[in-house]
């Protein structure tokens, strides 16, 4: 049984509401004193208590969402996205990292959350795909019995169930290619983006600690990254981003 967070109606208080408890998946003597240590603000210990545990290749939604909050307390808004990101993996409808997210893009340059139309639809895939099962079964059904009978509620029954069907397969086909990219969090208080993989290259703009970007591909110490929303493209120290997909133990497990 895990404990609910302290909340309310502020969104900045998220990030100072009680660590998330343990749902029992991971060593608890260690997650606990990460806890405590929050709890009595002493943030830079339950970061290293929950370091640890993801050296020890523990994972999870609880674990993520915690650490997320220490480095914010930390003062380290691009890693504390980054892992409220990894969390949002685990879990894509849980509020207190939608809140916290929102909230921390807030700060950035952008002023709003830096979602790609895939990422929005991901909680709704489910749906989706039940969409495109019932409109397909539906289409053929009324086609069937389209040819043994004629009325007019039968023609717009088709027609409805064909454009449903149309508009599920997109969307999943969107959902698809979206899958395939890779974004990260820009780790560094003010990352220099450059025309091409190499000191020698021009400054071509900045981007602030905690931005989304897309990573396109990475060349000897160098990653290049977009910001879509804007149209830019870059290379940057590999160091200065990195991905958000994390793989858990747990996730690979089921």
């Amino acid at each position: 049984m895990k404990t609910a967070p302290i909340l309310t109606g502020l969104l900045i208080l998220c990030f100072s509401a009680a660590a998330r408890a343990n749902e029992g998946h991971r060593p608890q003597g260690l997650f606990e004193q990460g806890n405590k240590a929050y709890a009595e603000s002493r943030f830079e210990d339950a970061k290293e208590c929950y370091e640890e545990l993801i050296g020890q290749n523990q994972g999870g939604f609880e674990l993520y969402y915690n650490l997320g909050n220490a480095y914010y307390r930390s003062g380290k808004i691009g890693k504390a996205r980054l892992w409220y990101e990894r969390a949002r993996l685990e879990k894509q409808a849980d509020d207190d990292v939608q809140h916290n997210l929102s909230f921390l893009a807030s700060r950035i340059e952008s002023g709003r959350e830096n979602m790609s139309l895939g990422e929005r639809l991901t909680p709704h895939r489910s749906a989706f795909r039940w969409i495109f099962l019932g409109a397909n079964v539906l289409f053929f059904l009324f086609l069937g019995w389209g040819l043994y009978r004629e009325a007019e509620w039968i023609w717009w029954a088709r027609w409805l169930s064909g454009i449903s069907f149309i508009l599920a397969s997109i969307l999943l086909l969107i959902l698809k290619s979206q899958g395939d990219l890779t974004y990260g969090i820009v780790l560094e208080p003010r990352a220099e983006v450059r025309a091409g993989p190499g000191p020698e290259h021009r400054v071509a703009f900045v981007v602030p600690e905690g931005q989304k970007v897309l990573i396109l591909e990475a060349s000897e110490g160098w990653a290049l990254i977009g910001l879509p929303e804007k149209g830019l493209k870059g290379w940057t120290a590999e160091t200065a981003v990195e991905a958000i997909p994390f793989t858990s133990p747990e996730r690979e497990a089921s």
